[in-house]
């Protein structure tokens, strides 16, 4: 994520609390709305943690300094449910991201211009393409995540090798093709008139503001949210079409709220006045 690891699933937590329903796609193993709660707020990632036994009975129950966290979550992801807020599809490789969103999109051009599409995820840039994954005339579907890519190829590489490598060969080349660019292909074909929100992370402000005017103008997002590595905790960039927003975040609570709650009187706007 731009900000923080559960940027995507706090900033569902708060969609849903102003009304809109979520198409939740995700990284397989990475946090999910309302149970992030538990490793952001109470650092503790494995649920066991907040488990214990009765020794008389043998029942399973929540641990009592946590019950209300845990009451909190489970009542609001059941509302969530109930009320059909929310939909979380996982993805593996970086393939069946770009399908589903692909999907995903498509079926969202019934909404028009109340559609949004909140892309906080960091894909990765570089990946291996299945074609080169062939072995014996037959195509191997890749099911590892893509910080497994380069493990995958090297036990490839080393199942055909006749001979174990050793040590003092050459060094080991292996090629990845960059990530096709989807975002002007989202804004053009799979959604036209959706709200479109990208994200950028840079350490150089110039830099930012140049890849940011670039997204906007290159593949039609409607919003472009940047922040710097030097302050990401604190302060994020909002560049639209109109102009550039710096917005400062106070320091408690989560960052998704206050970003959320300006994404949604733009994306409020932007329905109305179209």
């Amino acid at each position: 994520m731009r900000f923080h690891i559960d940027t995507g699933a706090a900033s569902t937590e708060y969609f849903i609390a102003k009304g809109y329903a979520v198409v939740f796609l995700h990284r397989i193993h990475s946090l999910l709305p309302y149970s992030r709660r538990f490793a952001v707020q109470l650092h503790k990632a494995n649920i066991l943690d907040f488990l214990t036994e009765c020794p008389s009975t043998g029942e399973v129950h929540v641990i009592s300094e946590f019950q209300e966290h845990v009451k909190t979550a489970l009542l609001s992801y059941e509302n969530a449910k109930q009320n059909r807020m929310l939909l979380s599809i996982p993805f593996l490789s970086v393939q069946d991201y770009l399908f589903l969103l692909r999907a995903i999109t498509v079926e969202m051009q019934a909404a028009g211009k109340s559609a949004l599409i909140y892309a906080a995820a960091a894909v990765s840039d570089y990946f291996l393409p299945r074609e080169r994954t062939v072995r014996g005339g037959q195509q191997v579907m890749m099911q590892r995540a893509l910080r497994w890519f380069l493990a995958d190829a090297w036990r490839s590489l080393r199942a055909q090798a006749e001979h174990k490598i050793q040590s003092s060969s050459e060094p080991l080349n292996i090629r990845l093709d960059p990530v096709p660019k989807m975002l002007g292909v989202l804004t053009s074909v799979w959604l036209p008139e959706g709200y479109v929100i990208s994200f950028k992370l840079e350490t150089d402000p110039a830099l930012l503001e140049y890849k940011a005017k670039r997204a906007l103008s290159n593949y039609g997002v409607r919003l472009v949210i940047g922040n710097l590595l030097s302050s990401y905790r604190h302060e994020v960039h909002y560049y639209t079409h109109e102009g550039h927003t710096p917005i400062l975040l106070p320091g408690a609570g989560d960052i998704e709220e206050q970003m959320v709650d300006a994404i949604v009187e733009r994306h409020t706007q932007f329905a109305e006045a179209h």
